[in-house]
C-alpha cells in the first residue's frame, strides 16, 4: 500500500533560493514482512519577480501633439521565480509620475486595474484582478493612457518618461527590474 503525503508551504522569512532538505522515514511495525523506506526531499525557496514594459505610439512626435503609452505587467520568468501567492494577499501598484512637458489627457485604463487615483500629471492604478498569479503570468491586461507634450518643450529634446510597479504584502526576487522608461524626440 502507497501512501501520498502533500504540503503546501509558504516561506516566511526566507530568502529565494534558500534549500530546505527532510528526510522521512516510513515503517510499519506491526507488519510482519516489514520494508522501512525513506525519502529525502529538497526544496527551493522561490519569490515573484514583477516586470514592467513601457511603450509608446510614436518615437517622435511635435510639440503639442499626443503620444499613446501602453504599460504591461507581468510575473517574470527564471530559475528562483515563483508565484503571487493569495495568501498573505499582495497590493500591487503601477506609478508613472509624468515629467513637467507631459499632461495626461483622460484616465488610464486597463483590464483588472483601478487608475481613478490617477492626476492629470501621474498614472496610479491599483491590481483589482484575482491571485494566484504563474511565473511567467500577466498582471491584468494593459494598461493605456494619453500624454499630450507642452507646446513649449524644445525642439530636438528627449522627453523621458518612466513607470514602475510595486508590490507588498509578498517579497520579490529582484526589484532591479521594476521599472521601464521611455524617450519621445520632440522634432
Amino acid at each position: 500500500e502507497q501512501f501520498r503525503l502533500e504540503l503546501k508551504m509558504l516561506p516566511s522569512g526566507n530568502a529565494a533560493g534558500d534549500v530546505y532538505s527532510n528526510s522521512y522515514v516510513a515503517d510499519s511495525p506491526s507488519l510482519t514482512a516489514r520494508q522501512p523506506g525513506s525519502n529525502l526531499v529538497s526544496t527551493t525557496v522561490v519569490s515573484p519577480d514583477l516586470i514592467i514594459s513601457k511603450t509608446a505610439n510614436a518615437a517622435a512626435i511635435l510639440a503639442g501633439d499626443a503620444v499613446d503609452y501602453t504599460l504591461i505587467a507581468r510575473n517574470n520568468t527564471g530559475a528562483l521565480v515563483g508565484p503571487i501567492e493569495a495568501t498573505p494577499a499582495p497590493n500591487i501598484t503601477v506609478t508613472d509620475p509624468l515629467p513637467a512637458n507631459l499632461t495626461m489627457s483622460g484616465t488610464p485604463t486597463g483590464v483588472d486595474w483601478d487608475c481613478s487615483a490617477s492626476t492629470s500629471t501621474q498614472v496610479a492604478c491599483a491590481y483589482t484582478g484575482t491571485v494566484p498569479l504563474g511565473v511567467g503570468a500577466a498582471i491584468g491586461g494593459p494598461i493605456t493612457f494619453s500624454a499630450v507634450t507642452a507646446s513649449t518643450t524644445s525642439h530636438n529634446s528627449g522627453v523621458s518618461n518612466e513607470a514602475s510597479i510595486v508590490m507588498t504584502g509578498q517579497a520579490e526576487t529582484v526589484t532591479t527590474n521594476n521599472k521601464s522608461t521611455v524617450i519621445i524626440n520632440v522634432k
